[in-house]
C-alpha cells in the first residue's frame, strides 16, 4: 500500500506549485521568507500533499 501512496504523492509534487499559493505564503506567513530555499520547497510539497489528501467540507 505504501507504494501507491508514494506514487500518488510523487504525482502531486511533480506539478508546479501554484503561484497564488506562493504569494499567500510570502504575504501571510512571514516566516516563509526567512526559510532557506530547500525548506521552502519542502513546505510547498507538504502543503500540496496536505491539500490533496484531506477532505474539505464547507460549513454554514
Amino acid at each position: 500500500m505504501r507504494f501507491f501512496t508514494d506514487l500518488h504523492r510523487n504525482r502531486i509534487i511533480s506539478e508546479e506549485f501554484p503561484e497564488e499559493w506562493r504569494h499567500c505564503l510570502k504575504t501571510k506567513f512571514r516566516a516563509y521568507n526567512l526559510l532557506p530555499d530547500a525548506d521552502k520547497h519542502k513546505l510547498e510539497d507538504d502543503l500540496r500533499i496536505f491539500m490533496e489528501e484531506k477532505t474539505w467540507e464547507g460549513c454554514g
